[in-house]
């Protein structure tokens, strides 16, 4: 996921997709993006981008130009296709290649496999299968370790009584 669309210019049209931590001038060269339209993503196409900044990409689509079209896209969730994201840099990966890493706790050992990653406006969730239950893990950068993209294995030092908070 690229992030949400925030708001439209009442005046321009011109739509603002939240990008998170993730620095938008990084997508500067995506033409399609793929909005989560009732549970299915749908195209759109990029006519113009302006002025991106730190987590912010604003963009103009094709056919919705118009304030009053723009603002009907306002709070989908947007896609790009997976060619292109720009390349990770090495000891980083996109949440959505998560799924399916084993985790290793530098102090527990083997966690589990990830499931799924629950991604919130405040706190992205690690969603572990622990010997058959289910166990959420705050993904935060200070817990990182390393990340093995070979082996699929993303190794954490996460605090004392994190993991008892689960039961």
């Amino acid at each position: 996921m690229l992030g949400s669309i925030t708001k439209a210019n009442r005046k321009t049209g011109q739509l603002s997709i939240s990008t998170g931590r993730q620095p938008a001038e990084r997508f500067a060269d995506v033409k399609t993006l793929f909005l989560d339209i009732d549970g299915g993503l749908v195209p759109f196409f990029v006519d113009q981008q302006a002025g991106s900044g730190a987590g912010l990409l604003r963009v103009w689509l094709q056919d919705y130009k118009t304030p009053e079209a723009a603002q009907q896209l306002t709070g989908y969730k947007v896609y790009i296709a997976e060619e292109d994201m720009p390349a990770a840099p090495p000891n980083h990966i996109y949440h959505h290649q998560l799924t399916d890493y084993n985790v290793v706790d530098k102090t527990a050992g083997e966690l589990g496999q990830i499931t799924d990653l629950i991604e919130s406006t405040e706190q992205a969730l690690l969603q572990v299968d622990h010997n058959g239950d289910e166990i959420l893990i705050p993904f935060v950068e200070d817990f990182i370790v390393k990340i093995d993209k070979r082996k699929k294995i993303l190794y954490l030092n996460l605090p004392e009584g994190l993991i008892d908070l689960n039961k």
